[in-house]
């Protein structure tokens, strides 16, 4: 047996009595060693909504650029025709037909024109347009918050910063009495809740400003985002980033119960005096487990990334859709006629298989989470 990876591995201490631990202890266990600052914490929840304005931002800015084509293939024929009109016009005369024609090509020209006033691409084109200048105005806002609180955070903000504070004291009042020490340790943890407390209220009065911006963006725009559009990008479009968040929290607390399982059953075992082959090859599965379970729990404090990775390989497929769309169509052919190759790049794949895989499963993190 390799005693290093048992070491290494441990959870409790060789020659005490078995003892549970609990959903508590566990909690505290993980928010010392892995659960990140406040100021990280609400640094990430600024970057989660950086990425839901980021990708309303990228619709609207793909709804334009949709209308625009569409308005393109209808007025440069406009102009095309108009001009050849205005130059054959003196020319109608000369021929038997030609007042017909050139009165069948100006209806032509009004018809299209109609249809450009009808569907009102031009209006909706420009709404779109500024939709989504101002929606990145505001991600671009949030990502300078989210990094102006990392970088200029509080030391006593930091998870080792009451400790630190109360370290230097105590080195610098050796003597002090008991009583001005509980004093400080009071006034020290006033502090920490104040500054906090004044952390929160920024944020919630920055957070208040860009709801009113957004909806004020959503009721100035009153053209929808076209369905191609929709279908282009169905999970940019239909996801509820903060359903998505609860979503991970709930993982999240399933992880941990898990883990507390395995966490019991390894110190379980690790009281018995004598192991069988079996049950040294389960301690060995169920370390492997825990590890696995732990990796997880670091990556779910980055939550915005799970969003962000999600949302480019979305976008990223279109884009080679749109450029490999031949390969697309005969990949499609292939496995109609049930041939099993694969004819797609190398870069296409699921936006649910992105990002951290599970080597054990074969199964992405976000698929996990979102049980799909």
């Amino acid at each position: 047996m390799n005693d290093g990876l048992w070491e290494a591995n441990s959870d409790s201490t060789e020659g005490e009595p078995f003892r549970k631990i609990t959903m508590e202890e566990l909690k505290k266990k993980l928010i010392h060693h892995y659960e990140p600052s406040v100021v990280h914490k609400y640094s990430c929840a600024l970057d989660i909504l950086a990425s839901f304005i980021k990708a309303h931002a990228f619709l609207y800015n793909q709804s334009c650029n949709h209308c625009k084509y569409q308005l393109n293939l209808l007025m440069l024929p406009c102009i095309f025709l108009s001009t050849m009109c205005s130059v054959f016009s003196s020319l109608s005369g000369q021929y038997e037909n030609g007042a017909i024609v050139i009165g069948g090509v100006n209806a032509f020209v009004a018809f299209l024109l109609a249809i450009v006033n009808y569907l009102k691409l031009d209006a909706a084109a420009e709404a779109h347009h500024i939709a989504s200048n101002h929606l990145y105005r505001l991600k671009t806002l949030l990502e300078f918050t989210s990094g102006e609180i990392l970088l200029f955070e509080n030391p006593l903000l930091h998870p080792s910063g009451y400790e630190q504070e109360l370290s230097q004291w105590i080195e610098l009042h050796e003597k002090a009495p008991q009583s001005e020490s509980d004093a400080f340790k009071q006034e020290l943890r006033a502090a920490v809740k104040k500054e906090q407390e004044t952390l929160i209220g920024a944020l919630q009065e920055r957070i208040n400003i860009i709801k009113e911006r957004v909806l004020e963006i959503k009721e100035n725009n009153r053209f929808a985002v076209p369905s191609v559009i929709m279908n282009h990008y169905p999970i940019i479009y239909n996801i509820n980033v903060f359903s998505f968040i609860k979503t991970v929290e709930d993982y999240r607390m399933g992880l941990i119960t898990t883990l507390k399982n395995v966490l019991n059953e390894i110190r379980f075992l690790n009281r018995k005096e004598f192991l069988p082959e079996n049950e040294k090859i389960r301690v060995y599965e169920l370390y492997e487990s825990k590890n696995s379970m732990v990796t997880e729990l670091i990556m779910l404090t980055s939550t915005h990334n799970l969003i962000e990775i999600m949302f480019q390989q979305e976008i990223k497929n279109d884009y080679l859709y749109t450029r490999y769309w031949f390969w697309f169509w005969m990949d499609n052919m292939f496995k109609r006629c049930g041939c099993s190759y694969n004819l797609l790049p190398n870069e296409y794949k699921n936006p649910y298989d992105c990002g951290f895989v599970d080597p054990k499963t074969n199964k992405s993190l976000l698929r996990k989470i979102l049980n799909v």
